[in-house]
């Protein structure tokens, strides 16, 4: 298919395109610069809390890229909506018919929402990753194992409980509204049919800067690396699985005679006083390191590992992890929304603290083993997660 001269608006209501930001912006910034390059005339559309969460320079990134940005204001004086799209909608209307868009592409249950109840003939795709109601019920479960107030917790529960069934109302309803669905966790779009909608499965369409390959002789003492913000559910589920778990089992074998690194910003206001006592404890081992571009630090660790334990969504930091080749050590959490994931194929995967701890020791001792999963990470990169391949495989969708 040939995008050259079709208009094109790209919404996007909580993740900004951009190589600044971390996890899902690369897969928002990867398909607008492939839909660029195809020759779209492209606008990008976000909100105005978006933008002003984000850093200054974004707005100059994207606009030396050629992108033109909309940002919506927040209108609070009409109804909400279901995902808080309602503040927008007149604004984004006007856009719409102003415009006059031959296709809609749109990222996030906000986004879909807006998109959803625009009149239009443009071809309409919605793109989603995590299920909204199930990201209301883990923080529910999350703010129920942090709170100690029994009042505040009720009410938490009756709340969430509400949000949750109105989540799965809208997100059905919604979808009946777009040509093209794609879910990028896989889990989540086969539940979505199992609801009515048609829905297909598609890798997020990551773009990472200079990625390739660098075969590195690693020696010395045991360095294993994460990376990313730690102030989510998802990444403080998964850092409690390591600290309280998988370094007191590495210990029994290895002493202290490893070193843990997390690069990324965390928030300590956000953890429970278990994982912030828990840090203390390994203190020996474990350091947050402040961010660091991941490539550099990946030079220097032998393994990277993800723990998050949470069945949500698509984990970009896998694929950005395998774009530089990297020894992958992940949660089998995590193959549940990219089933393309197999132990031992281009990752590892583990489920409990016992078959970390297994996969740590068998790839620090088999230096050859190492180095095969590392071209084989990088393989799966190439030919099956890079921006062109993917969008290849979108393109066959919507001809």
């Amino acid at each position: 298919m040939n995008f050259s001269g079709k208009k094109i608006i790209y919404v996007t209501g909580e993740t900004i395109p951009s190589f600044r930001l971390n996890g899902s912006t690369l897969a928002t910034i990867g398909l607008c610069l492939k839909l660029k390059e195809l020759g779209a005339d492209l606008r990008a559309v976000t909100y105005e809390e978006t933008v002003n969460a984000s850093p200054n320079e974004i707005g100059e990134e994207l606009r030396g890229y050629g992108i033109h940005l909309d940002v919506l204001k927040n209108n609070s004086n009409v109804n909400s909506g279901s995902f808080g799209e309602g503040h927008y909608q007149e604004e984004f209307d006007m856009l719409v018919q102003s415009f006059q868009p031959d296709y809609i592409f749109c990222y996030d249950w906000s986004a879909v929402a807006l998109v959803a109840k625009a009149e239009t003939k443009a071809y309409k795709i919605s793109l989603t990753c995590d299920l909204r109601h199930i990201a209301i019920k883990e923080r529910a479960i999350n703010y129920f194992r942090k709170n100690k107030s029994i009042l505040s917790k009720m009410y938490n529960v009756r709340k969430s409980f509400f949000e949750y069934h109105k989540a799965i109302k809208a997100e059905v309803e919604v979808l009946n509204k777009f040509q093209l669905n794609i879910s990028h966790a896989h889990h989540h779009g086969e539940w979505l049919k199992s609801k009515g909608p048609s829905v297909s499965y598609l890798p997020q369409f990551i773009k990472i800067p200079g990625s390739e390959f660098s075969d590195v002789a690693l020696e010395g003492k045991l360095r294993i690396m994460l990376a990313g913000n730690v102030d989510g559910v998802i990444s403080i589920r998964g850092l409690e699985l390591l600290i309280h778990k998988i370094i007191p089992e590495l210990k029994k074998v290895m002493g202290s005679n490893f070193e843990v690194n997390y690069f990324g910003h965390y928030n300590e206001n956000a953890f429970g006083s278990s994982l912030k006592a828990g840090l203390k404890e390994a203190s020996d081992v474990f350091v947050f390191k402040g961010f660091k571009p991941l490539k550099e630090a990946l030079l220097s660790h032998h393994i990277f590992m993800i723990p998050n334990n949470i069945t949500l969504g698509f984990r970009t930091r896998i694929v950005e992890g395998m774009a530089y080749g990297a020894c992958m050590l992940a949660h089998k959490a995590n193959t549940y929304g990219m089933p393309e994931l197999k132990d031992g194929d281009s990752i590892f995967i583990a489920e409990n603290p016992g078959e970390f701890v297994k996969r740590i020791l068998e790839i620090y001792k088999d230096r050859e083993m190492l180095n095969r999963m590392r071209r084989n990470s990088y393989a799966a990169y190439e030919n099956i997660y890079s921006v062109d391949v993917t969008i290849h495989n979108l393109i066959k969708k919507i001809a």
